[in-house]
């Protein structure tokens, strides 16, 4: 490791308020690196809000600027990473093997790599039982049928509570504990079910694995047949709620109410979704 570079690339993050932390990563930090390798940096920008951020949309308006500090700073041809955007599985594994830069705020750095550690052994089960399910039938056979029927009932009746959480506030959801842990409880159920419905349909369907979660859900969308009003419903609700599962949950009571639509942001309603699915 060129701990020249490292103490230049310190210095000019501690000169930063709005990154958090950075890693070196890829060939530069596994020592296989030659003159024609590229640097890998991946940089955490300060959340914009109070949850954690990975595999978010945000865009940060001094992205291009960094990136062209970085190249001047290496001498390199330089692949800059914005951690907040990118996989669970690419951020646990940046921060598992890559090489610290620095961090403003080590508490943050913790809590990101344990939830993404978690995330990222979830999503290595999902791609498993992925797999096996596209493997094993051209179109959904019974078993799996009666799977998804099963989740689908199941998702049904989780989602009929949507209007008692719904009128949950902070302040309640916060000093009673009854009421966090009810909350807490049905939005890893409506998450986890959404996710294993849309699991066993796209792999049925033979389509390609997604890399996210939120990709998951989105690309029911792409199914035949599949009810593209329910598919954008179960979209809007998931990502809502996904967003409190993959935080830290502090805010699920702000997340149980309204969200626009991916495509439109005509109105605030996020209609519950009914299914068919069978």
């Amino acid at each position: 490791m060129n701990q020249e570079l490292l103490k230049k690339l310190n210095n000019y993050f501690q000169s930063r308020q709005d990154v958090s932390f950075a890693y070196l990563f890829g060939s530069i930090v596994s020592g296989n690196i030659h003159s024609e390798s590229d640097i890998d940096i991946g940089i955490y920008f300060v959340p914009k809000t109070n949850e954690l951020e990975y595999e978010s949309n945000a865009e940060y308006e001094n992205e291009d600027s960094i990136w062209l500090d970085l190249e001047k700073i290496t001498g390199k041809k330089t692949d800059m990473v914005v951690l907040n955007r990118v996989p669970s599985t690419l951020v646990y594994s940046v921060l598992q093997n890559g090489q610290k830069i620095f961090a403003r705020n080590e508490d943050l750095l913790s809590r990101l790599y344990l939830s993404t550690s978690l995330s990222a052994e979830d999503f290595r089960y999902f791609v498993s039982d992925f797999i096996k399910i596209k493997e094993r039938s051209n179109s959904l056979n019974e078993i799996d049928k009666d799977r998804l029927s099963r989740i689908a009932v199941f998702l049904e009746k989780e989602i009929e509570d949507f209007d008692k959480f719904k009128k949950v506030n902070q302040i309640s959801y916060t000093s009673d504990n009854s009421i966090k842990r009810n909350m807490e409880r049905w939005v890893e159920n409506i998450v986890n079910s959404s996710i294993d419905m849309a699991k066993i349909i796209l792999a049925s369907e033979k389509k390609q694995i997604p890399e996210t979660y939120r990709l998951i859900i989105e690309n029911l969308g792409t199914v035949q047949d599949f009810d593209q009003a329910v598919a954008t419903s179960l979209y809007n609700l998931f990502v809502k709620l996904f967003l409190s599962v993959a935080g830290d949950r502090t805010h699920i009571g702000t997340y149980v109410g309204v969200s626009p639509s991916p495509a439109s942001n005509e109105n605030n309603s996020c209609p519950v979704p009914s299914f068919a699915l069978i």
